[in-house]
């Protein structure tokens, strides 16, 4: 018998992840998840952050990631990232199919492994879509934030009507203090790696290129939804119905063993999996 399942979605005010596999549940592992309900800590002001969505962490996004890993340990400052919520092209198109690479608890478990102290996850809404970009500057990353350094791709857009860019960017950091460092885009095979070049590949059945584009392994968390049937979060993109051979993991780490699974036209997941697995991966 095939029973529904909502999917777990993270609300403003109570984020929350369960750890990645091999990260201990310990606070001293854990970023601090801040949404902008509270004052940020004074510990985590003052930070190197990348800006951007960060659909899951692919080959360019690790890019921004080691500049700002470098500028951080050099200056002894947290590490951060952005991490909007909801994703913003969810926002302007409601009705788009399912797009999201890493949804939910396990999207923040990724940025936990990469060893952010901070994850901001700012609320993507009217009013946030409808700040000028300055005002987003000033009232968020001067005032909320007080970053020493961000980090963006060459494409990096922000504010009302994308209207912001890295001019204005640089501009502002020099007037308010802050540094700025544009990392050049990565290049896999003459195309340049982005989340919409992956979400391509997964549409298209191309999961060995999705994984190759990401350059890690492709984690996608299950539930359970009956015998040998499994459910996904409601925004997860999944490949077309078919069978695809994966491996399995459990919450805490374990890796499972390889095995195949069916993917339905109805979005559901099918496999003699263990009882215990909680994702399955790709790659």
């Amino acid at each position: 018998m095939l029973v529904s399942v909502p999917s777990p979605k993270p609300t403003p005010g109570s984020l929350r992840f369960d750890p990645a596999p091999g990260v201990a549940a310990s606070s001293a592992r854990l970023p601090h998840l801040h949404d902008d309900a509270a004052p940020l800590p004074a510990r985590l002001r003052g930070s190197v952050m990348l800006l951007g969505n960060f659909d899951g962490l692919h080959r360019g996004h690790r890019a921004l990631l080691a500049r700002a890993s470098l500028v951080a340990a050099a200056q002894g400052r947290p590490l951060s990232i952005m991490a909007c919520e909801p994703h913003p092209r969810r926002f302007f198109a409601p009705g788009l199919a399912p797009f999201r690479l890493s949804c939910g608890g396990a999207r923040y478990a990724a940025l936990a492994e990469a060893g952010l102290s901070l994850i901001w996850t700012p609320r993507f809404d009217r009013e946030f879509a409808a700040l000028p970009p300055r005002d987003f500057i000033e009232r968020f990353l001067v005032a909320g934030l007080a970053v020493a350094h961000v980090v963006v791709g060459e494409d990096f857009r922000f504010g009302a009507g994308r209207a912001g860019d890295t001019g204005l960017l640089r501009l502002q950091g020099r007037r308010w203090g802050f540094g700025v460092d544009v990392i050049k885009d990565v290049v896999r095979d003459g195309d340049r790696i982005s989340s919409s070049l992956i979400r391509r590949s997964v549409e298209a059945g191309e999961t060995a290129r999705a994984v190759d584009l990401i350059g890690g392994s492709w984690r996608i968390p299950i539930f359970c939804a009956g015998l040998e049937c499994y459910h996904v979060h409601d925004e997860q993109i999944l490949p077309p119905p078919g069978t695809y051979e994966i491996s399995a993991s459990c919450r805490r780490g374990g890796n499972l063993g390889r095995h195949r699974i069916g993917i339905r036209a109805d979005r559901h997941l099918t496999g003699a999996l263990p009882a215990s697995a909680s994702s399955v991966v790709f790659g």
